[in-house]
């Protein structure tokens, strides 16, 4: 086994053998290989190859003199403005060798450089452009998110599992305009204290109670643009995004839609529709389609034989049959019975013996024959098949379909066509971690049961609403893979209701598709007239994600629900209102009360109504009721229904509940004030302050004093406090945005600040504020950024660091068990580097590493261990919890940062709810921080799990 450093032994010298990073490979290689390349940004975590694509472009460019026309320098060792007044201006001074005419200067960890030096770097790289290239370099951690379809993730371990996961990470964030959300790329993202980078951290609170913890050097919107923290005051007004709240990410890869389920439901439809068994059908044409592949099994047997050329011709059959009942015949007797030429019968018998119909025997020179026992059949082409099948079933046969019967792209029958159609839409396979297609299909769903209709013909799907809503219900399903939707049409309606005419417009559109039709079908969404049939929540919204379940909710209210409806200061009850005939009375109180359910969820509480208006339909005389689904009217209730499910497809209904939430927001917060200075007012009495003092000094009325002291309920003050209406002239930004007063800002200190960065529109939401990045890739100044093509590098993805383990494993001759290799993947999260220290570390103590040694040499223990101690804390058993603890430190030597990061993922493991999971992940983080700036280990791991048992005991 050789001495040398595995991670120069094994790293990459050609782009081919670069693992994980394909996408820039090849925009890489295009470069090289014109010989025309700019200066290049690379971004992305240690371990994943950036150095090494930087040698692979020295290489590929300058051959043997790569290292004469290379400068590496690393700036975090070198962060300094003489750097690049020195090393990088000498370097950039002289002219390449060979035939390229530029040099290559590979800046790692660019993002450490003063912002003097990267002044002077941009200088550097303008007066230098045409004899160097630059390549920088800078690492993101990770940090909190809200991804796309306002979900809400609190990390410190999810942004490493996206990683890991070759899909892309979207964020919704704001566009240039500031008119629309959008989906947006993470490029990058970042975690870390903010002594590291010498930053003050300021708390800014507003008028609704919103707080973001921040550097005083990153932007905020306001009102006037983009402006750092520290330079905000209380005179400035944030831009406030209200975005939905309380959905969290979910890792749920379920499939919602079981095939052979799927498959006996289109059958039964068939059956429904008259299409017949083979013992009963005329035609082929009338088949079921597992009926129609019977015998297009049959019609392939039959062709293989007659592509074999094993089927015989009717002259042949004769001649097999003269043999048959004439056992030992002669060929001489044979002839003058089929009454043909010698030569004939030299055509005729070679044929049957080599087809192995019968067999020729030789006795004294005359020829004799007899059959064998394969079984003749008369067949040479498709029409043959076509007599035999239509003799056999007894029914009418196409040629056509004969012929057609081999080609695999034709669908045949209604199942055939089905599951072709929803593959191709890529339907089928659907889980619920496809945030994109599974939200769609929600809120269609949630549409069908409101404002939609399936037609009963299971062929035509009927939309209605108002144009602009109809609009967004068309984008979800061209989302779906539906675009060829007829037009959206307005008719005049005129309809009589005991005794009153009512007149309006019908506005709507079409999409016909059986297929989809039918999975909306199976799925729970019933067909035709949906106030006389029964339906229920589809089981794949009831078993979902809270975004699928949120997602079918807003759908439904947006079409049958109140717009928010209040009066001055106070919002009404919203209703969810629909008809259902009397006879289906049960089943529409089942159906709300599961929608109950799902509100609760959301801690959201609603209650159920029944009204009978005597009303009777006129087209089959059924007695109809009016039921209704109420949101619970009060302050707490309406917010949580505002700000966490709200309303989709009718944005005027959306916008309006967004504004809503947020001045229920700022209504709620002023009441919690309210309470507070209630608090203090006894604290006044108490030391002797008299009423008007003390109605002065926390800006009160005298009443207001008066009135606590004698045990009424803090309320608003009412006179002052404006309605809604004045409210939304004040405070409404635009259709998107709402305006938030500042009411303190001020410094911190135990905080970490988080940050990521996207690709096009350069900010994100955070607590409803709009944030712009100011992370380690953005400390790169503009100026250096925009004359660079960026590329982001990922960790490798499991299959490829695998690959380099195999690769190890061969070329050192050691062994590893499959346990030590999931103990590398899950230890080195895609950093290659690291892969190949620790089992070079390994394999110098034994060339036979189990899982043990990996864990033993990577400074971690393993994670059940880590699991064991919190479920001992979660469970109550602190005693426990503290000497498993004190064991893993004195038998792994693990520093308090180590096991805080391993707790940190172990917590996603324990067997108790999302929120209580996302304190103590929040937790880990403040614990993390106190570490790095010195607190006492043992003593701050002793806190984590004194809070971890006194939380899951709530």
């Amino acid at each position: 086994m050789t001495s040398s450093i595995w991670t120069e032994k094994y790293r990459p010298h050609t782009f081919e053998e670069v693992k994980g990073q394909k996408d820039i490979v090849e925009k890489l290689k295009a470069f090289v290989k014109t010989k025309e390349m700019p200066h290049l940004l690379f971004a992305g975590p240690a371990g994943v190859g950036k150095t090494t694509v930087s040698l692979v472009i020295a290489k590929e460019l300058f051959g043997e003199n790569w290292r004469a026309n290379t400068l590496e320098l690393n700036a975090s060792d070198e962060r300094g403005i003489d750097v690049v007044r020195t090393k990088v201006k000498d370097f950039a001074r002289t002219k390449a060798l060979g035939n390229i005419p530029f040099k290559l200067i590979y800046l790692d960890e660019s993002d450490a450089l003063t912002k003097e030096a990267q002044q002077a770097l941009r200088r550097t790289m303008e007066n230098y452009t045409r004899t160097v290239r630059f390549i920088l370099s800078c690492v993101t951690p990770d940090t909190k998110i809200m991804l796309s379809g306002e979900r809400e993730t609190i990390i410190d371990n999810f942004i490493d599992q996206y990683e890991k996961n070759p899909k892309e990470i979207f964020v919704e964030n704001i566009s240039d305009n500031r008119k629309k959300t959008k989906k947006d790329l993470v490029l990058a993202a970042v975690k870390l204290p903010a002594s590291s980078i010498g930053k003050k951290v300021l708390e800014i609170s507003t008028m609704t109670g919103r707080k973001i913890k921040v550097t005083n050097d990153h932007k905020l919107l306001t009102t006037k643009g983009w402006k750092e923290a520290g330079d905000i005051t209380k005179e400035d007004e944030l831009l406030i995004y209200p975005n939905l709240e309380g959905t969290p990410v979910e890792d749920n890869s379920k499939n919602i839609i079981n095939l052979d389920h799927f498959v006996n439901f289109i059958a039964s439809t068939e059956e429904k529709d008259g299409l017949k068994t083979i013992n009963n059908a005329k035609k082929f044409k009338n088949l079921q389609s597992k009926e129609k592949e019977k015998i297009i099994k049959k019609i392939k047997e039959l062709q293989k034989i007659t592509k074999s050329n094993k089927g015989l011709t009717p002259r042949e059959f004769e001649a097999y049959e003269f043999i048959k009942n004439n056992p030992k015949i002669t060929r001489k007797d044979l002839q003058k019975k089929l009454k043909i030429t010698r030569i004939g019968t030299n055509y005729l018998l070679p044929s049957l013996v080599k087809k192995g119909f019968i067999k020729r025997h030789i006795h004294k020179k005359e020829h004799s024959f007899t059959i064998t026992n394969k079984k003749p059949i008369v067949l040479r082409n498709d029409k043959d098949i076509k007599k035999l099948l239509e003799k056999e079933f007894s029914m009418n046969i196409s040629y056509t379909a004969v012929r057609k019967s081999i080609d695999k792209n034709i669908n045949r029958g209604r199942i055939d066509r089905v599951i072709g159609e929803l593959t191709r839409k890529k339907l089928l396979n659907l889980t619920y971690n496809n945030i994109e297609k599974i939200g769609a299909l929600a809120r269609i769903c949630g549409f069908m049961l409101g404002d939609g209709h399936l037609v009963h013909n299971s062929i035509r799907l009927h939309f209605s609403g108002n144009k602009k809503a109809l609009k967004e219900v068309q984008k979800d399903l061209e989302i779906l893979g539906y675009s060829k939707y007829s037009k959206i049409k307005s008719i005049e309606l005129t309809n009589t209701i005991m005794k009153r005419t009512f007149t309006g417009t019908s506005t709507s559109f079409t999409l016909d598709s059986k297929a989809f039709s039918l999975l909306l079908q199976h799925l729970g969404i019933t067909k035709g007239d949906k106030v006389v049939t029964p339906y229920n929540t589809p089981k794949f919204i009831k078993n979902g994600t809270k975004f699928v379940k949120r997602e079918f909710i807003r759908a439904l209210f947006a079409c049958d629900a109140d717009k928010p409806n209040w009066k001055k200061m106070n919002f009404q009850s919203l209703m969810l209102r629909q008809n259902k005939s009397v006879d289906q009375k049960q089943n529409m109180l089942n159906h709300y009360n599961e929608l109950s359910e799902i509100l609760k969820e959301f801690e959201i509480d609603s209650y159920i109504t029944t009204r009978d208006k005597k009303e009777v339909r006129k087209r089959d005389n059924k007695a109809v009721l009016t039921f209704g689904l109420n949101i619970t009217p009060n302050n707490k209730n309406l917010f949580k229904f505002f700000t966490k499910i709200g309303y989709c497809y009718e944005k005027y209904k959306n916008n309006l509940a967004r504004a809503s939430g947020e001045y229920l927001r700022h209504k709620l917060f002023l009441i919690e004030q309210q309470k507070l200075k209630k608090t203090a007012i006894f604290e006044a009495k108490n030391s002797g302050l008299g009423y008007r003092k003390t109605a002065k000094k926390l800006n009160v009325s005298i009443d207001f004093v008066s009135n606590q002291l004698k045990g009424k309920e803090a309320h608003l003050p009412w006179k002052s406090f404006m309605s809604f209406d004045k409210w939304q002239e004040e405070f409404k930004h635009n259709e998107l945005l709402l305006k938030n007063k500042i009411i303190d800002i001020k410094p911190i200190d135990e905080e970490l600040v988080m940050d990521i960065t996207c690709q096009k529109d350069h900010n994100f939401v955070s607590n409803g504020l709009i944030s712009h990045n100011c992370n380690y890739s953005s400390k790169i100044l503009d100026p250096i950024q925009s004359r660079c093509a960026v590329f982001r590098f990922r960790p490798l993805p499991d299959e490829e660091i695998r690959k380099v383990i195999n690769k190890i494993v061969t070329n050192e001759q050691i062994t590893i068990t499959e346990e030590a290799i999931d103990a590398l993947i899950k230890i080195t999260g895609g950093d290659c580097r690291k892969l190949e220290n620790v089992m070079q570390s390994c394999a110098t103590l034994n060339k036979n590493i189990d899982a043990d040694l990996i864990y033993s040499m990577s400074s971690m223990a393993k994670p059940k261990e880590v699991k064991d101690v919190l479920e001992l804390a979660a469970n109550q058993n602190f005693p426990m919890a503290k000497k498993k603890l004190l064991d893993l430190t004195l038998n792994h030597g693990l520093s308090g940062t180590d096991i805080i990061k391993q707790m940190s993922s172990e917590i996603w493991n324990l067997d108790i709810d999302d929120k209580t999971k996302v304190k103590l992940i929040d937790k880990c983080g403040e614990i993390e921080f106190r570490l790095v700036e010195g607190s006492d280990e043992y003593v701050q791991l002793e806190a984590l799990l004194a809070y971890t048992m006194l939380i899951c005991s709530e």
